[in-house]
């Protein structure tokens, strides 16, 4: 992938100093997406052709507005990609001439033999590493929940807070003939997910994906309830305020209780509980807090226990994602749930410390899985606790309360310490008496 990772810094050198680092990224996903887009095109590729009429001309643009004329005329015949309109202003952006050529001029130096989701994929993890403010979900926190949802059958896969779609994508893989389904309130991150389900050849799908407030206007209803889905996968933002609890407080989906207006995460937490079906399983990946607060919160996770609908927790530790150290946790939901307990998994241990941002391997990601899948109880890593317990434990379901890690304790060899004192007073003892000679 070092050619793709060269590609993406080299293309941010290119813009550095006309666009801040946000703007940039946005840009070169954008370029990125079109390249690879004429890409199969040119090459005639079925899955691509058989969906799209035409083609758009990014290789021999000579100025901006040649490329969005040719982009124009491209939409005007595929409307499902009445979205890529809103790629005109990313180009309009290179009002200098100059640079617009130098950018075409890069993408037309450049070639891959990875595929174009690859590509697409591989460049938007390096630009996620320099942006705070991304919509991205790091991959082994996705591979994890595509490995803890493979034994899994669904048909049909929704992420009500979908922002880039690389969470859902990657659980998608491994199961033939899924449909994704999500909302998105920010139209940036919808579509940086369009881009990518189109470079999948998804293109069909992209009317699956709507634009809104998910918790005050949920866009995916049959009449007026929800769509169920098979499954459900979702990150959504930690902690969001001011989220519509006003709005809701007469909501059907709300009969569990209406969270706080200070935090929106059981309000999310709802609403992938009440889209799922009646065999539906649910991956959230959630702050600490939804697992012990009280009050409203409370509550919520009260009824929820008791309706034993909670199958798994998973802690991990923080820097697990973009723009926050805070710890994570994986909450798992089964509507058929068939035991009276909760596995609960720390899985601090498996983490592969990085100080730009802390990963799972491949092995571990496997090991996680095998345990999860096997609901094998580990000394200091995982136990079962029974829902009398959990009860017992005024519902709190933080990890730490049913497994105790392991506390390492760092040994001291003494003799070497005392020979390094010795050294160490002996050079103090010489450096005292070359300060006297100095001094006098």
């Amino acid at each position: 992938m070092k050619n793709i990772q060269n590609y993406a810094y080299k293309f941010s050198d290119l813009l550095r100093g006309s666009f801040d680092s946000s703007s940039a990224g946005q840009l070169i996903r954008t370029f990125t997406f079109l390249h690879q887009l004429e890409r199969e095109l040119l090459e005639e590729n079925e899955v691509f052709t058989s969906q799209l009429q035409g083609c758009f001309d990014l290789k021999e643009a000579t100025c901006k507005d040649e490329m969005i004329q040719s982009l124009k005329s491209f939409i005007d015949q595929n409307a499902e990609l009445n979205w890529l309109q809103d790629s005109f202003s990313d180009i309009d952006r290179l009002d200098n001439d100059k640079l617009f050529k130098q950018v075409i001029d890069f993408l037309n130096s450049v070639s891959f033999e990875q595929s174009s989701i690859e590509v697409f994929q591989k460049c938007s993890f390096y630009l996620s590493l320099q942006d705070r403010f991304s919509f991205e979900t790091p991959a082994s926190l996705a591979l994890l929940s595509k490995e803890l949802l493979t034994n899994t059958s669904f048909e049909t896969l929704y992420d009500p807070a979908i922002g880039s779609g690389s969470l859902a994508y990657e659980v998608s893989q491994g199961h033939q003939d899924v449909l994704i389904y999500g909302q998105e309130i920010n139209r940036q991150a919808l579509n940086q997910c369009r881009m990518l389900l189109t470079l999948t050849g998804r293109i069909h799908e992209l009317a699956y994906l709507k634009e809104g407030h998910t918790l005050i206007d949920p866009k995916h209803v049959e009449g007026t309830t929800l769509q169920k889905f098979d499954c459900i996968v979702c990150q959504p933002p930690f902690g969001l305020k001011d989220w519509g609890m006003e709005q809701v407080m007469d909501d059907a989906r709300f009969h569990r209780g209406v969270p706080p207006r200070s935090s929106a995460d059981f309000a999310f937490i709802t609403q992938v509980v009440e889209s799922l079906n009646e065999t539906g399983k649910a991956v959230m990946i959630v702050p600490s807090g939804v697992l012990f607060r009280e009050s409203r919160e409370g509550d919520i996770r009260k009824q929820l226990i008791e309706e034993n609908l909670v199958e798994t927790v998973i802690s991990l530790p923080g820097n697990m994602l973009y723009g926050t150290a805070l710890p994570v946790n994986i909450v798992i939901f089964d509507k058929q749930k068939k035991t009276n307990d909760i596995f609960f998994m720390n899985a601090t241990s498996f983490v592969e410390k990085n100080r730009t941002l802390n990963t799972l391997l491949e092995q571990s990601i496997k090991e996680i899985g095998q345990l999860y899948h096997t609901r094998e109880e580990r000394q200091e890593v995982s136990k079962l606790v029974s829902l009398e317990q959990v009860q017992e434990n005024r519902y709190n379901l933080m990890v730490e309360r049913y497994v105790t890690p392991k506390v390492k304790q760092e040994k001291f060899d003494v003799e070497a310490l005392k020979a390094e004192h010795e050294k160490l007073n002996k050079q103090l003892m010489i450096i005292q008496h070359q300060l006297q000679e100095i001094l006098g």
